[in-house]
């Protein structure tokens, strides 16, 4: 080897250990997550901000309730046509219009529903909920081809983390926003600021792979491509191998890990807010803060994990299927745990420590089933990704109309502050059994194991004589 080549070889070894463009974009998809959950949970913090300032609006018509689903009925299908699309087109133009398409929604919402009153709101959510649904798969797809697998693993979970990030900052922000001059429009125009920000950094900085990126060092973007395997480089795929990808039974267990998720998380944002409001007197400000420091408090947690995780996989205390069961075990049981003391429990205040206990630990899934996607088929992560979540939204709805249901019945039941109790006993219950079956059924039939539809080749789907590229990804 001459000289020259050595010296490039030790250039990019080096990169491994320094801050690269690999890292901005990163940052970048963190803010993606970020602006689109801000965006999707700003109506809940509205809506109790809307019933605090106006006793007489109440809540609980139904039409009120179907705004808040109606979000979910599109983003289901947009989630499907986003995770075929993350392998036909260019990503980060589809990332970039999906934004931009949110934002706009956001902005007009307050103008539409003073003029059209609330019905307009299913509408602005549909359009709204159409746009963010390709948001997931296509920034799990921009993360498998940035980040080489082992800084995937520690920095993975970081980056998801900014959704709790997102939901967290709004909840709190929302509830002194809605309280100042501009009312709770503000929260709309809140959030719209924060996704033109973020469009405008993203068309700047952003980019779909290393090697379409204008300002990355040749030294960085070889060390990129040498750690990934070839197929994931592929921009485009002509063929998804989609029978094999429906028949995966580690999927269908990852999928109702992710419904359990949803489920609860809607249930926290949307439901459990107006029963603390109700049960503990709160105005907006206070709920808001409330509701919104678990959340963002999962959220600073990440960046301790993830120097625990480095630790720990540096000295071989774990490998990554250990953490994956560990953590998500953690996560879901933990929280099952918790929240069932919160259901059965009578001072409100000791439930809403429990709910922040269980809420807290829930982050942990975030190195648990969040990150098993990657583990199934980094080759074809979006598609896998926009089944997944697209699933798991049913359950989202699911959530939003069960808890309300049931809230509803107890709270509006005539017979005293007994009814009050009832209502927590029963959300909280519900929420503890799905987290329990979420996890009880990952942990019996997940796998952290690339799956054999990761390996097929673009022409034709073979039986035998498979091109194996698993062993370089565990590596």
């Amino acid at each position: 080897m001459s000289s020259g080549s050595y010296i490039d070889a030790a250039r990019t070894k080096q990169m491994k250990d320094l801050l690269g463009v690999r890292h901005i974009q990163a940052v970048l998809l963190a803010g993606a997550l970020f602006v689109n959950h801000i965006q999707q949970s700003n109506v809940a913090i509205t809506a109790v901000a809307i019933t605090s300032h106006n006793p007489n609006i109440t809540y609980w018509q139904d039409g009120k309730v179907r705004a808040r689903g109606s979000f979910f009925y599109s983003l289901i299908i947009s989630c499907l046509v986003g995770g075929y699309l993350t392998t036909k087109f260019d990503i980060k133009i589809m990332l970039l219009c999906s934004t931009v398409v949110g934002t706009i929604t956001t902005y007009l919402t307050p103008t539409l529903v003073k003029y059209y009153n609330w019905q307009i709101l299913i509408v602005i959510r549909i359009l709204h909920g159409s746009s963010k649904g390709f948001i997931r798969p296509l920034v799990y797809s921009q993360l498998v081809r940035w980040l080489p697998p082992d800084e995937l693993m520690l920095m993975g979970p970081v980056v998801l983390s900014s959704l709790f990030l997102g939901y967290g900052l709004i909840e709190m922000m929302g509830g002194y926003l809605s309280s100042g001059q501009g009312g709770w429009p503000s929260i709309f125009y809140f959030s719209g600021n924060i996704g033109f920000i973020w469009c405008l950094a993203y068309l700047g900085l952003g980019s779909q792979s290393p090697n379409a990126c204008f300002y990355i060092s040749v030294y960085e973007k070889r060390y990129i491509e040498e750690s990934l395997p070839s197929a994931i480089r592929l921009p485009y795929r002509k063929y998804i191998p989609l029978k094999k990808i429906l028949t995966c039974v580690p999927l269908y267990a990852l999928i109702i890990s992710q419904s359990a998720n949803n489920y609860a998380l809607q249930t926290f944002v949307k439901i459990v807010p107006l029963f603390y409001e109700n049960s503990l007197q709160l105005d907006v400000q206070k709920i808001g803060l409330a509701m919104g420091l678990p959340l963002f408090s999962i959220s600073l947690l990440v960046y301790i994990k993830y120097y625990l995780l480095k630790f720990m996989i540096k000295r071989r205390i774990v490998n990554h299927s250990e953490v994956r069961h560990i953590f998500n075990g953690i996560g879901q049981f933990g929280a099952f745990y918790f929240f069932m003391y919160c259901a059965f429990t009578e001072n409100y205040y000791v439930c809403f420590t429990f709910h922040c206990i269980g809420m807290i630990l829930s982050s942990c899934q975030l190195n648990g089933f969040y990150m098993n996607y990657f583990d199934l088929s980094p080759n074809f992560i979006g598609v896998i990704v926009g089944i997944g979540v697209s699933c798991a939204h049913c359950f989202s709805i699911a959530g939003t109309y069960i808890s309300f249901s049931l809230y509803s019945h107890y709270y509006l039941d005539p017979s005293g502050p007994q009814s009050i109790l009832q209502a927590k006993e029963a959300i909280y219950f519900f929420l503890a059994m799905f987290y329990f079956l979420g996890g009880l059924l990952w942990e019996l039939l997940g796998s952290t194991k690339i799956q054999p539809f990761n390996d097929i080749k673009e022409t034709e789907e073979p039986d035998d004589d498979v091109f194996n590229e698993s062993d370089i990804i565990k590596t």
